[in-house]
């Protein structure tokens, strides 16, 4: 599956979302998480889902497919190179005013991991037969 990456202007150095520039395929770790994230409905951001809810997900997903479970730190860097590629988005639910005179704010909730658009796509397509929902590259 040859991906094209997402708008370099959308990407911060020293993410692991950078490195997404780098993928041409997905990995069976990228292509478990899309399979979590469109298990859960989580395809707006609404429905988007905290880390710490995914994890154990994916986990059971993983156990009940067969698959080796991933570590929490590599899910994560899997959703991040995803976002890199622009098939998940990561998004901030409510923000917290803690001190009005310096605007300091805190995140009330966690972020929130869903699938974009383009991401529907992927995850949505036949793992036994790559071919078939593959995203085109762009040039």
């Amino acid at each position: 599956m040859r991906l094209s990456p997402y708008s370099k202007d959308d990407q911060s150095e020293g993410y692991r979302r950078g490195f997404g520039q780098k993928i041409s395929r997905l990995s069976k770790a990228h292509q478990l998480v899309l399979a979590v994230l469109n298990a859960e409905k989580a395809d707006d951001f609404q429905h988007g889902i905290g880390l710490n809810e995914f994890f154990p997900k994916l986990r059971q997903f993983c156990v009940d497919s067969g698959n080796s479970v991933p570590f929490k730190g590599g899910a994560s860097g899997r959703l991040s190179e995803l976002s890199g590629l622009g098939l998940v988005k990561c998004e901030t639910n409510e923000v917290e005013l803690l001190d009005p005179e310096t605007q300091h704010y805190r995140l009330r909730k966690p972020q929130g991991w869903f699938l974009t658009s383009k991401g529907v796509v992927g995850a949505n397509r036949d793992l036994r037969n790559p071919d078939v929902g593959v995203v085109p590259a762009e040039n």
